[in-house]
């Protein structure tokens, strides 16, 4: 027969669980498994919500860059052009650009044209595009360029390799920078 502990701190020394008053021992077995519910809970909310802000900031940057790229796609018309800082004069200006996919193909007059893959980064600040010729003397290098799509606006400046990206929209002499402003072909 086991014998009936005469205090607490005998029966826990014991191992025998000595019963409190009914309603309480009844509350504590209800409550208790709620606390550590509740703590668990806590926690993986937490490392939900971590893992929900991680994956969203993800998507919203890839989102930007398939906004941007879905823009781009078309026929631009070139509308101005300063290279080295001296401005093209407006009557030699004949020219355009194509972006599909992530391809490029480029015309200027009638005799030069040109193509290559270009790939753009919208999360830098100026947005940024790298483009590889397919042809031409700069076949196969790194065109680093920066880009500014407004409405049916395009403005691209780009440095020939082996010179630092822009970091502005201008073309001063003696930067050995590149500028053009595009309107959407209609």
């Amino acid at each position: 027969m086991i014998e009936k502990p005469k205090n607490r701190r005998s029966a826990a020394r014991n191992g025998i669980r000595q019963r409190l008053h009914p309603r309480i021992d009844l509350w504590q077995r209800i409550t208790f498994p709620m606390v550590r519910l509740t703590i668990f809970n806590e926690r993986r909310w937490f490392v939900q919500t971590k893992i929900l802000l991680v994956c969203t900031v993800g998507l919203l940057l890839g989102a930007d860059a398939k906004d941007d790229q879905k823009k781009l796609q078309g026929k631009w018309t070139v509308t101005s052009g300063v290279i080295d800082g001296n401005e093209i004069p407006k009557d030699q200006i004949k020219g355009d650009v194509t972006y599909s996919g992530d391809k490029y193909t480029w015309t200027f007059g009638e005799a030069d044209s040109g193509g290559g893959a270009f790939k753009i980064d919208p999360s830098k600040k100026p947005k940024a595009m790298d483009s590889v010729p397919s042809d031409g003397p700069v076949k196969g290098q790194t065109v680093e360029q920066i880009y500014e799509i407004d409405g049916d606006t395009l403005k691209v400046c780009f440095a020939m390799p082996g010179n630092k990206r822009p970091t502005e929209f201008k073309s001063a002499a003696g930067s050995g920078l590149w500028l053009f402003t595009y309107k959407r072909a209609k």
